[in-house]
């Protein structure tokens, strides 16, 4: 019978076999029953075959990940989109369906999440999520949505029908606000809540920003045009009305590193879990790159245990006619 833990309870069997399987080898080598060569030969093989465990169930063969998939009908109109947005999949798709179809989603698959974003996530309506985050298109079991939408397809399914819908209204990847309020710890997540909480016209920190957000500046008067928006980059121009606070649909973390007109400025963290750039009155370039200091401490480290294994197999190697 088919069971959740099944899984689990053969990467338990499979894992103790492995620990007593270097404990035995490791007091073979301190009684000096198996050599050093023995040892290093066993120890790749063990490790070539937990790695083809985990891994020999994977597709490796060279093809087109949309032949594998086929197209689909339901995200064409998704795919056909100019503009830069996200969508809301309520499980109807398999997690990692973004990979494939380009599309970006506001799930994934993943386990982790970022605490900011989870918090907000469970604090606030689902609609005013989806307006922070650049949502535009839904898809799910539920014909109706409280937002209101345009349904672009059904699809008919044996778990029941799937939905697209399009919202009607939707904020952009970026916008800017001349109006800041300061916040402090989780108080901004009732504020986000309320229906009564416009983001395009105020922003939430935890300090007071550097420019001086008055508020006096209605927020339509500022522009926001995207010049490039990728994964780890994003290019946009902003011409402010006023000294203001430019929000993105972005997830704050430390590895973003932010740049106005070439000059390396702060990132805020905003509206609890966005990025927030300031910018100052007129014309400016804005440009965001991803570069986690943290990715190349681990690189660091990885080519320091790569060249300290390689230096003991060497000297192992070398000693081997040694007692």
């Amino acid at each position: 019978m088919d069971s959740p833990f099944g899984p689990m309870l053969n990467r338990a069997v499979l894992l103790t076999i492995l620990t007593a399987f270097a404990a035995g080898c490791f007091y073979a080598r301190q009684r000096d029953l198996l050599g050093l060569r023995v040892l290093m030969t066993v120890t790749v093989l063990v490790v070539v075959f937990d790695l083809f465990t985990v891994n020999w169930q994977n597709n490796f063969q060279a093809s087109n990940p949309l032949r594998e998939y086929g197209p689909r009908d339901l995200l064409a109109p998704i795919q056909e989109e100019e503009e830069a947005v996200r969508v809301y999949n309520e499980w109807r798709l398999p997690g990692n369906y973004g990979m494939f179809y380009e599309v970006e989603d506001i799930g994934g698959a993943s386990p982790f999440r970022l605490r900011w974003y989870e918090e907000l996530a469970k604090a606030v309506p689902e609609e005013r999520l989806w307006e922070l985050m650049n949502v535009k298109y839904a898809i799910t079991w539920r014909g109706t949505l409280v937002p209101m939408t345009d349904v672009l397809y059904q699809e008919p399914g044996g778990e029941g029908t799937t939905y697209l819908h399009r919202l009607q209204r939707y904020l952009p990847p970026a916008w800017v606000v001349h109006k800041a309020q300061v916040v402090r710890g989780d108080e901004a997540l009732p504020l986000l809540a309320t229906g009564d909480f416009d983001p395009l016209q105020t922003v939430l920190l935890e300090e007071e920003p550097q420019a001086i957000l008055s508020g006096e500046t209605d927020a339509r008067d500022s522009s926001v045009t995207v010049v490039e928006y990728e994964p780890s980059r994003i290019t946009l121009d902003v011409d402010a009305a006023a000294e203001g606070m430019l929000v993105l649909s972005e997830v704050y973390y430390p590895g973003w590193r932010a740049r106005v007109d070439g000059r390396e400025v702060r990132m805020y963290r905003v509206d609890h879990a966005l990025c927030g750039v300031e910018v100052e009155v007129g014309p400016s370039r804005v440009e965001l790159s991803f570069d986690p200091m943290t990715l190349k401490i681990g690189g660091v480290l990885s080519a320091a245990t790569m060249l300290a294994a390689l230096s003991l197999a060497v000297r192992g190697w070398s000693h081997r006619g040694s007692p």
